[in-house]
């Protein structure tokens, strides 16, 4: 057996990123897809990601409601009416407090 490692949580935002183009190497990821979106609109390779060298933050995106037991944000795309169910959730012993703004001109608004 090979010695135990204890890796720390991912720092925000150095050890995060949001990749439209599949799973980035040097990383771990959560695939964010929503697949009440035609294929045309495929979410299927959008993730986001903490680097591999770091604990698993424990998120989890769920595109049918909040998870139970977790702290969840709520991801709303404004031109997706089928995006009013997904949620991106952390555990409750998380130190990650998560928003979600879909527009640069909201954010900065």
């Amino acid at each position: 057996y090979g010695a135990y490692v204890s890796y720390s949580l991912p720092s925000l935002p150095e050890d995060f990123i949001w990749s439209i183009a599949g799973v980035p190497r040097g990383y771990s990821c959560d695939r964010i897809w929503e697949l009440a979106i035609l294929a045309k609109y495929t979410w299927k390779d959008n993730f986001f990601c903490w680097r591999y060298n770091k604990a698993d933050p424990g998120i989890c995106f769920n595109m049918n409601g909040a998870v139970g037991n977790s702290d969840c944000v709520q991801l709303i795309e404004g031109a997706a009416k089928s995006w009013m169910d997904n949620f991106l959730c952390v555990p409750p012993s998380s130190p990650y407090s998560f928003s979600w703004v879909y527009s640069i001109a909201l954010r900065d608004g």
